[in-house]
């Protein structure tokens, strides 16, 4: 009786619960619905401007490996005791890793010059795919730190477009896009994300290069060594500079947020000159021997400034006299950008062409002027 009453209990339970279960299901297409929706907003989520961004530029991004040789010499030594002559300084191959970036649909890549440059005897470029190709070098400019490359191949490829870096924004998104070939071997290129944290910044990141970099772009975006030469892109994917140094500390340690990219409008005349094969010309000869001013230089010469170039001698032939510069005059700005050095103003130099002319802010005797320059090239190579 009991085991009856049970079973007639337990069999209204199942009935009255599965009427729950029923009841719950009539509810059940809406909340599904719900969850979908909250899944698919989840999916959203998850692709943003940057992820856009790198989905746009990234297949432009190569990987670049050049292998030059250094040392030894021509000249053949005669060794007495062997009896025969022979070469006592065979070269060495040594290879250099880097990364790049397709700026035209026939193949042409931008690099950096110290990854690339004249005297490589092979380069090898591996897109994000892990395909593989040779390159030639179209031409470098060591100044600048730029070098264009040509992938030997009739084939369309993948590429990015620039954007203006004069428009950059302190604190907006950017993207350091590298591929280190070799490190993977599938040629997928790594992403790191940060922001502007500067712009304008010049440095000489060795002190024994005459290299001097101007106006570049500070980001915190990490930089790893072997991404060198490769984008730096917007929220948009489009490129604002290559990606060239990171600032390092002492023992070498890299000190984050110091990274550093050649802004895309100091760029793009480059690459339109080394197509055209024309030369890029930095041995302007102003006509004047300067130092730059120093606490001592200062104070030895009764100078009220504490910066800028001190004009020791002038050529009676060069612009510099031309324009009205003389010997103990202070060379104080170049259009209107502060002078730090004969590297920093050697490099202000090289953005001009021969037939330019610039404005020079002048003290002489503690009174300032304003004079213009009219710029040409060494009398060696007025004429070749």
């Amino acid at each position: 009786m009991i085991s009856g009453v049970g079973g007639v209990m337990l069999s209204l339970f199942i009935l009255i619960s599965c009427d729950g279960l029923e009841y719950e299901r009539q509810d059940n297409p809406s909340q599904r619905a719900n969850q979908n929706e909250a899944g698919n907003n989840i999916e959203h989520s998850r692709s943003t401007a940057i992820t856009t961004a790198v989905e746009r530029s990234s297949k432009a991004v190569v990987g670049i490996k050049t292998t030059q040789l250094t040392g030894g010499r021509g000249s053949l030594e005669f060794d007495l005791f062997e009896g025969f002559f022979y070469n006592p300084g065979q070269p060495q191959e040594y290879t250099t890793i880097g990364s790049g970036f397709i700026v035209s649909d026939d193949g042409y890549v931008l690099t950096n010059e110290h990854i690339s440059s004249h005297g490589s005897e092979k380069i090898k470029v591996s897109l994000h795919d892990g395909e593989l190709f040779s390159a030639t070098l179209v031409d470098a400019d060591m100044q600048t730190d730029i070098a264009l490359l040509k992938i030997d191949a009739d084939t369309t490829f993948n590429f990015v477009e620039f954007a203006d870096s004069d428009s950059l924004q302190i604190g907006e998104w950017v993207i350091a896009i590298g591929n280190p070939t070799g490190m993977y071997e599938d040629g997928k290129p790594t992403v790191t994300v940060g922001v502007v944290s500067a712009s304008n910044r010049s440095l000489r990141h060795d002190p024994r290069s005459n290299r001097y970099y101007l106006d570049m772009i500070q980001t915190d975006a990490t930089i790893n060594p072997a991404n060198a030469g490769g984008p730096l892109v917007d929220a948009n994917g489009k490129v604002l500079g290559i990606n060239t140094l990171i600032q390092t500390g002492q023992r070498s340690q890299i000190q984050p947020g110091l990274g550093f990219a050649i802004p895309s409008n100091r760029i793009k005349p480059l690459i339109e000159a080394f197509k055209k094969g024309g030369s890029i010309v930095h041995d302007f000869d102003p006509g004047f021997e300067t130092v730059p001013v120093t606490n001592e230089v200062a104070e030895r010469y009764n100078l009220d400034v504490d910066h800028g170039l001190l004009v020791l001698s002038v050529n009676k032939d060069g612009p510099a006299y031309e324009c009205g510069i003389l010997p103990g005059d202070v060379l104080l700005r170049v259009d209107n950008q502060r002078l730090l050095g004969n590297a920093h103003t050697q490099a202000l130099f090289n953005q001009y062409s021969h037939g330019d002319s610039i404005d020079i802010d002048v003290m002489r005797d503690g009174d300032s002027f304003n004079t213009s320059m009219l710029l040409r090239k060494r009398a060696d190579r007025a004429n070749p």
